[in-house]
């Protein structure tokens, strides 16, 4: 019994490593038919990012109000006289 588990680890990890180096080898085929350049360095803003508060407020307050407005004719549209 434990000789069929080592035969079978073994083979697992033969198997493991050929599904690797396959990964690799793609990756590098990738690599070279998308070559990447780096352009810029990466850097921090000196402004921290932050959400432009007072322009949300006014986009959602200009939502509410066409939901609002849909709402109301979409009420007076399913009115039955």
């Amino acid at each position: 019994m434990a000789s069929l588990l080592i035969q079978e680890n073994s083979s697992l990890q033969s198997s493991r490593l050929e599904l690797r180096r396959e990964i690799e080898e793609r990756e590098s085929e990738l690599e070279n038919f998308y070559p990447l350049e780096i352009l810029d360095a990466p850097y921090l803003p000196e402004n921290p990012v932050s959400p432009n508060t007072k322009l949300n407020t006014a986009i959602a307050a200009v939502l509410a109000l066409m939901l609002a407005v849909f709402i109301v004719f979409f009420r007076e549209f399913m009115k039955e006289e």
